[in-house]
């Protein structure tokens, strides 16, 4: 599942970086993959290149489905399924965009990722040290 979503992200070297990294970086990596991913398909829908919009508006979602699919539904139901919920909402939205050409969504679903993004390259040390703790005593990513 995450696996999908890292090969979505990019087949370079930032794969490397991606195994070698801990669940919080490959979180973040993720979700600025996707990121990426909106603003060049924005970049293809004002150059009218159809296939560009596509390949990087399906990465997006599938980068987003990666993250949705790692969400471990037993942990903080409520928040799980908030999190399940807008990062489906993310991805109706973003295949509508790419159905349409509306980089008015794409913008908006980059808006809505923009602060979970910041708030997670902001997280304090000792809040991801948790995080890792509970993931390794789960057993999900």
């Amino acid at each position: 599942m995450i696996a999908r979503g890292i090969r979505a992200y990019n087949r370079t070297s930032k794969e490397v970086q991606l195994i070698a990294s801990d669940p919080h970086q490959v979180i973040l990596l993720l979700m600025k993959g996707a990121q990426e991913r909106m603003l060049r398909a924005k970049s293809s829908i004002s150059r009218n290149d159809i296939e560009g919009k596509h390949q990087n508006l399906t990465r997006a979602v599938e980068i987003i489905s990666a993250l949705q699919n790692g969400i471990n539904m037993d942990v903080n139901p409520e928040i799980s399924n908030n999190f399940y919920e807008l990062y489906d909402y993310m991805m109706r939205r973003l295949n509508l965009a790419n159905g349409t050409r509306n980089s008015e969504i794409v913008d908006e679903i980059y808006e809505l990722l923009r602060p979970i993004v910041e708030a997670w390259e902001s997280m304090p040390e000792e809040e991801i040290k948790k995080g890792i703790e509970l993931i390794d005593r789960h057993g999900q990513f």
